[in-house]
């Protein structure tokens, strides 16, 4: 779980016709937050905040909302979408989501593999089967990422969700035992130089000429 807490200071924003365009100018982006039991509320943040925390490392993370409006001032959220213009690639929207903090949430979470696998002092090479996972946890113990030791991981042997250690609080969402990450061989592939055929009709003169040197030959035991 990560331990920074991040304070977001937002805004109430009026709807209509070029306010967007207008907080874009101001370099603030249009944002809405949504929750359990809560009436959806427009804001706008400050855009260098968004670029700033709108990353892979914080996708996770509980932001606290800073604001003059009570219904939103200290709310926990996540961010959970941000578009962007796809020339530029400037924050446009950003949604928030406040969960209930009492309640646990379904989150995708990064692995990261740790350790040298026995398995490659046998010419094999560590293959990650898949690089996240879905967990259920309450939201303020959501973890950063989730760490698979693959040092003993043998030479064709797989690690399955079930023999990793999850958090304290943290539970998978999938019933399948998956496979995570295996140790194999990585065989090169041998692409085969097609060797050239004869140009058709290349034949017909050899044999042509194979022919011509007979009469050659009985000429020459004539003269003898």
């Amino acid at each position: 779980m990560s331990t920074e807490q991040i304070t977001l200071l937002v805004n109430a924003r009026n709807t209509g016709k070029g306010e967007a365009g207008r907080l874009r100018r101001n370099k603030t982006v249009p944002a809405v937050v949504y929750g359990v039991n809560m009436d959806n509320k427009n804001l706008s943040v400050e855009e260098k905040m968004i670029v700033k925390y709108a990353n892979h490392k914080f996708e996770n993370s509980i932001f606290t909302l800073e604001s003059s409006d009570s219904a939103v001032n200290g709310k926990k959220v996540l961010m959970k979408k941000v578009d962007r213009d796809p020339l530029s690639r400037r924050p446009v929207h950003v949604d928030f989501y406040a969960p209930d903090m009492t309640q646990e949430v379904r989150v995708t979470v990064e692995l990261k593999f740790e350790g040298k696998a026995a398995g490659q002092a046998d010419g094999g090479m560590v293959q990650p089967v898949r690089r996240n996972i879905e967990v259920d946890c309450l939201p303020d113990a959501i973890p950063e990422f989730i760490l698979v030791d693959v040092t003993n991981l043998g030479l064709n042997e797989t690690i399955h969700l079930s023999e990793i250690t999850l958090p304290t609080g943290v539970s998978a969402a999938s019933t399948e035992d998956l496979a995570l990450v295996s140790c194999a061989i990585i065989e090169e592939e041998v692409i085969e130089t097609p060797t050239a055929a004869p140009a058709e009709g290349a034949a017909a003169p050899a044999e042509g000429a194979a022919a011509a040197a007979a009469p050659a030959a009985g000429d020459k035991e004539k003269k003898d």
